[in-house]
């Protein structure tokens, strides 16, 4: 697929965020968080998976991924962190990839932490762009 046939889903509420998806994401059980050492970890709960959420990114990744089951609809199961491309050996995972009823990928996301600098959000884009085209979906979004 040419890099030129994906699209770029809108993001709305790009300056402010106007709910607190952290919050919904622990009331509704889709993430919970734990502490270990100094370390505080989400748990991203359908998945199976435990990050480190000291990571500025994480957090933004786990914003997202509420955001998409809660105001797109997506099923917790159809919505996955850090998959690696069928076509990619070694790389970088995407982010967050959803997935459609066919469990075929559908949408690629790309986060970066909050201020991240121009260099690490060229970075993003060139990561989004790769990973869209090696999933073969038509839409992505960079967060």
């Amino acid at each position: 697929m040419d890099v030129h046939n994906v699209n770029i889903l809108p993001k709305p509420d790009i300056c402010v965020m106007t709910k607190n998806w952290i919050k919904i994401g622990t009331e509704k059980g889709y993430i919970k968080f734990s502490k270990k050492d100094d370390n505080e970890f989400i748990e991203y709960i359908h998945l199976n998976k435990t990050k480190n959420f000291d990571n500025p990114e994480e957090k933004v990744r786990a914003e997202v991924y509420v955001e998409l089951i809660e105001e797109y609809k997506y099923t917790p199961n159809r919505v996955k962190i850090e998959e690696y491309p069928p076509v990619r050996e070694g790389g970088r995972p995407s982010d967050l990839v959803v997935y459609d009823m066919e469990d075929l990928p559908f949408i690629v996301v790309e986060v970066k932490k909050e201020k991240a600098s121009n260099s690490e959000i060229e970075t993003g884009i060139r990561e989004l762009f790769g990973n869209a085209n090696l999933f073969g979906v038509r839409w992505a979004l960079f967060d």
